[in-house]
């Protein structure tokens, strides 16, 4: 998840350079345990993305944090 979102606030066509919503919420009783999601803006373009991820329930998965990318995401 890292990876694309440093893609995105760093190649020249799209530069998100706004983290602007970061949410996580869990499922019970579900293959997937946790779902976040990313909301980020694009002044230059004016567009807003938004990116979705699951994380297994059964896996012990680490999520990078975004703090380098996007000083709002603490």
């Amino acid at each position: 998840m890292y990876t694309l979102l440093f893609f995105f606030k760093k190649h020249s066509l799209f530069l998100f350079s706004f983290l602007i919503d970061l949410i996580c919420y869990e499922i019970v009783n579900s293959t997937y345990k946790y779902i976040l999601i990313y909301n980020v803006l694009s002044i230059l373009i004016n567009l807003r993305l938004t990116i979705k991820t699951k994380i297994l329930f059964n896996t012990k998965a680490k999520i990078l944090s975004t703090l380098t990318l996007f000083l709002n995401s603490s």
